[in-house]
């Protein structure tokens, strides 16, 4: 993209990012460049660079009942309107599910859990209290 724009990575970075002033000029050629390449952003790449993954995990028992699918779709709307993805996890009811699901959040370093939990048992009680603890 660079080199099609007749610019540095550097400045690439700086028009795309608008944290520095880019020439106008410079910018144009910038946006033209990603357009004719189709350039997005990888996501993935900017969490593994800043630690920051603005990322959510909603944990909800069952996503059929439809008081948690209602639930879901209002975390879902808030979250997109601040620039956050939401990563549902469904427990069936089941401790070990739910569980399971703290322990990828932890592992993950998701910015945030929403946990509606029916029965919590004691291990995802303490990685709640794990989450909690990495997060102040």
């Amino acid at each position: 993209m660079a080199r099609l724009a007749g610019v540095s990575v550097t400045t690439v970075s700086h028009a795309l990012s608008g944290r520095r002033a880019v020439a106008a000029g410079t910018r144009e050629r910038v946006e033209q460049a990603v357009a004719q390449l189709g350039y997005r952003p990888n996501r993935a790449a900017h969490s593994l660079r800043t630690g920051v993954r603005r990322t959510i995990s909603l944990i909800v028992p069952d996503i059929a009942n439809p008081f948690f699918a209602e639930l879901s779709r209002g975390v879902e709307d808030v979250a997109i309107a601040r620039g956050f993805d939401v990563y549902l996890c469904n427990t069936d009811l089941r401790a070990d599910r739910e569980q399971l699901y703290l322990e990828r959040a932890l592992a993950v370093s998701v910015e945030g859990v929403i946990l509606a939990s029916t029965t919590t048992s004691a291990a995802a009680r303490s990685l709640v209290l794990d989450l909690v603890r990495h997060r102040v």
